[in-house]
């Protein structure tokens, strides 16, 4: 037993297989090597396949560094989000967007009607869209169980649908097999409770010749994988380099070698087939030894310089550059030490590129996390999701002194430009620290009035 759209949503979840595959080898920087000829890559073998230099991952770390999600405006939803750890779980969904072009964020009840969220990647998730509205119509879960012995695993696979959950499990241990539907259930929500968060800086396209993937998004280190594979190519030839031509070596002139009998694994002669002992030349001068002796009049030493590994230098310096261009990493997070800004505002002006691209990235998921937060409010407090207003709060996207902001943020509260609230905002503080700060001070105000009055009342004689 079988449904067309199981089959379809199975096909959406294997087709980006090989590409978030290989967009995993590069975080992990277990990338083959590009860029070698085929008699390389087989004289080299397993031997020196991997060689990174991990730009990939820096790439990705800087962006979700500055993308913190503060809080919500609107519905009261961000205390219930923190006993969800969603602050913790943004920062997943965030990196694993940035990285594989999509992740995934699942909002359902409990057995006590309580909401629950799980965030999920496309090798468990994927979703179908409307072609017309671009809105999510159906997703599917994927989980492989294995238990011991292997042939007693199954595979559960849930549908979701605007108006029910669908449970699947497969009759054989691998998801090959047919499936049998466990259980339906209603989906009160009136929507699929999965939220898509999409890394898509330009429409979808589908003259890309994708299938199913033309809503999936693109990894953001795709455009700089061919520079981080010429880079570690430059990196492994100036290894090789170094290893033979680089260090110096010294020569001798004038020597006879000396011969020395070859010797089997008994320690006896080893003869040809004349009878006579065979024989190999060695070096007359150890390899340990400091100085260098010979008795002919004729001999002459001297030593080799070692080859040039400036050209290697100035072709890594290249790539750097390049792969800083198209990431927007500053060069002191390329570990360009020379370019260490000395002050808070070089470094703001140094990373003015990453902090637009973090703003861009915000505004991209700001929607999907405005959906999760009212899935959430809905649930908890049996509404419809649509009937529910809240606006996503972000911290500040660089990285500012301090004193520097604290001190602006002052001026502009004391200039009656700002509230206290839109102060505290400017400096940062998530939504559950400006609630804890503003009760606070509105108590500290309470109790300088109390203060007052008693001492007013103190100095008053009663006639």
């Amino acid at each position: 037993m079988s449904s067309p759209l199981l089959v379809e949503m199975q096909q959406r979840l294997t087709a980006g297989l090989h590409r978030r595959t290989e967009n995993r080898a590069y975080w992990d920087g277990r990338q083959p090597l590009a860029y070698l000829a085929p008699e390389a890559v087989t004289a080299l073998g397993n031997r020196f396949g991997v060689l990174s230099v991990n730009y990939a991952r820096v790439a990705i770390t800087a962006l979700t560094e500055r993308l913190r999600l503060n809080g919500f405006d609107g519905a009261p939803v961000w205390d219930t989000l923190l006993s969800l750890d969603y602050d913790t779980l943004a920062d997943t969904l965030h990196r694993e967007a940035l990285l594989q072009g999509e992740s995934f964020c699942l909002v359902w009840a409990d057995d006590q009607g309580n909401p629950t969220v799980t965030i999920e990647s496309g090798e468990t998730m994927a979703v179908k869209r409307d072609d017309v509205t671009r809105q999510v119509v159906a997703a599917i879960k994927q989980v492989t169980v294995k238990e011991s012995p292997a042939t007693k695993g199954y595979t559960d696979v849930w549908l979701y649908q605007p108006d029910t959950v669908e449970h699947w499990r497969s009759t054989t241990p691998n998801s090959g097999g047919e499936y049998e539907l466990i259980e339906t259930q209603p989906n009160s929500l009136g929507v699929v409770p999965v939220v898509s968060f999409v890394n898509a800086d330009l429409l979808p396209s589908a003259w890309r010749g994708l299938t199913y993937l033309e809503y999936a998004g693109e990894s953001e280190i795709q455009p700089i994988k061919c520079l981080i594979d010429a880079l570690s190519k430059t990196t492994a030839d100036l290894l090789v380099a170094q290893e033979f031509t680089a260090r110096p070596r010294r020569y001798a002139t004038g020597i006879e070698p000396i011969y020395q009998p070859v010797l089997d694994d008994d320690g006896n002669p080893v003869v040809d087939e004349n009878g006579d002992p065979v024989t190999q030349a060695v070096n007359p001068i150890p390899e340990g030894n400091r100085a260098m002796l010979a008795k002919s009049e004729q001999a002459r030493f001297g030593q080799l310089e070692g080859a040039n590994l400036q050209g290697f230098k100035t072709s890594v310096d290249i790539l750097v550059q390049a792969i800083m261009t198209v990431s927007a990493l500053p060069a002191h997070m390329c570990g360009i030490t020379t370019a260490n800004p000395s002050t808070s505002e070089a470094m703001q002006s140094a990373e003015a590129g990453l902090t637009s691209r973090a703003e861009a990235k915000a505004k991209l998921f700001s929607k999907a996390h405005e959906q999760v937060a009212r899935l959430v409010y809905a649930i908890a407090n049996a509404m419809d999701p649509a009937s529910v207003s809240v606006r996503a709060l972000w911290g500040p996207f660089d990285v500012r002194s301090e004193a520097a902001a604290a001190d602006a943020a002052t001026k502009l509260y004391s200039s009656g430009l700002l509230s206290r609230r839109g102060m505290l905002e400017r400096l940062g503080l998530s939504q559950d620290q400006i609630d804890r700060e503003m009760s606070a001070i509105n108590q500290d105000a309470a109790v300088a009035r109390d203060i007052t009055v008693g001492r007013y009342m103190s100095a008053t004689k009663v006639p």
